[in-house]
């Protein structure tokens, strides 16, 4: 029985040519078009120009001689991603920021670090914004250090500083991850991954029986509501695996991208196909909770558009400005889950990395599946 209904459903899902535009020909006809643009700019970018800053010198950098090392190391090394300029004022800073001078500027803080500001964004704001974030956060953990053991404190700056400067030296542009672009790209592969979860909606609507035939014909079989459940999403993971399996072998092949099947084909098979679940199994959740067809779908897009937002497909600092302010986020948004997965395996080769948000991702889709049983087992209706 459970094989019939599925073999059924995949039938009526191939049918829905609706469907299979937004859950195939979008996200290809999208993705191909953000290639030919953002390739010229990755192009560009091959050959990168250091992130020019300011720096004002006023009380917090007088008494920071390791902030001044830095800069100082940084100013001298030929290689160096940054060209630091230190100035009397806040004021003077400004003046070089407007006139275009600098492409953002810190103003040293005893308690905070450095605060950088900018007024624009781009590759040097961005990293400028790394450096912020990597020494601010090295600072206090050494600060805190000091006060229980000065010793591995030293040594643990020692490392800090060394690490910092590996961390920004240039990547080979044949290894296709010193430009930031490529990571959107990975939130491409999420909202492939979350559209799923429009034909999630679509097969909830086909299977309710308030709405169709079918529905009443599936509630009233002698099978038990988890079967009813796992027929739906197997037959959408079907067709959505397929999907994914496709869009991968295009974007990788046919326009260029570095999606991992070449240098970590488990990991990136492992990562899409976790993502293909836990978009039908949110579809599923969202359908179970919101009445009406319409509503089913309006509310799937917008939840969908919000998370890849979250994930930074629209603005490449959201994911940091998300960690920082809202971290819960991250195990609430498979989007990011999917970005943070592909960005630490492609950029760093972090596979223990992608293995928890792996992890992470099934256990979302598990929770999203139970909740959906839940509510659909206890769902009554007065009469079918």
């Amino acid at each position: 029985m459970f094989l019939h209904v599925v073999k059924y459903r995949l039938l009526a899902i191939i049918r829905d040519r609706q469907g299979m535009f937004w859950m195939l020909l979008f996200p290809i006809l999208l993705t191909s078009m953000m290639s030919v643009v953002m390739m010229n700019l990755i192009n560009e970018d091959m050959s990168i120009s250091p992130a020019r800053a300011a720096i004002v010198k006023n009380a917090a950098w007088n008494s920071s001689a390791p902030l001044q090392d830095v800069i100082a190391t940084l100013n001298a090394d030929e290689e160096s991603l940054f060209v630091f300029s230190p100035v009397e004022t806040a004021a003077e800073a400004e003046q070089m920021l407007a006139s275009g001078d600098v492409h953002g500027y810190f103003i040293p803080d005893a308690e905070n670090g450095l605060t950088l500001h900018v007024i624009r964004t781009g590759f040097p704001q961005t990293i400028l914004s790394e450096f912020m974030s990597s020494y601010t956060s090295q600072a206090r953990l050494i600060s805190d250090m000091f006060r229980t053991d000065p010793l591995k404190a030293l040594a643990l700056a020692a490392d800090g500083i060394q690490a910092s400067r590996l961390t920004f030296e240039p990547i080979d542009p044949a290894q296709n991850v010193s430009n930031p672009w490529g990571a959107m790209f990975f939130t491409l592969i999420a909202m492939m991954a979350l559209y799923n979860a429009l034909q999630s909606a679509t097969e909830s609507t086909a299977v309710d029986p308030t709405v169709y035939s079918v529905g009443i014909r599936q509630r009233t079989m002698p099978q038990h509501h988890i079967s009813i459940v796992l027929s739906s999403f197997a037959a959408v993971a079907v067709m959505g695996l397929l999907n994914m399996a496709v869009y991968l072998l295009y974007g990788q092949f046919l326009l260029g991208l570095d999606f991992g099947l070449t240098a970590y084909p488990l990991y990136a098979a492992a990562i899409a196909i976790s993502g293909v679940f836990a978009g039908i199994a949110m579809g599923f959740l969202i359908s179970a909770l919101v009445p009406g067809k319409r509503n089913r779908h309006s509310a799937v897009i917008a939840t969908s558009m919000v998370m890849v937002f979250l994930a930074g497909m629209m603005v490449l600092q959201m994911r940091q400005i998300v960690r920082e302010n809202a971290p819960f986020l991250k195990y609430l948004n498979p989007a990011d889950m999917i970005t943070d997965a592909y960005y630490g395996l492609l950029y760093y080769g972090d596979t223990a990395r992608a293995a928890r948000n792996i992890v992470m991702l099934l256990v979302f889709t598990a929770v999203c599946l139970l909740l959906t049983y839940t509510r659909i087992r206890r769902t009554r209706y007065e009469h079918l």
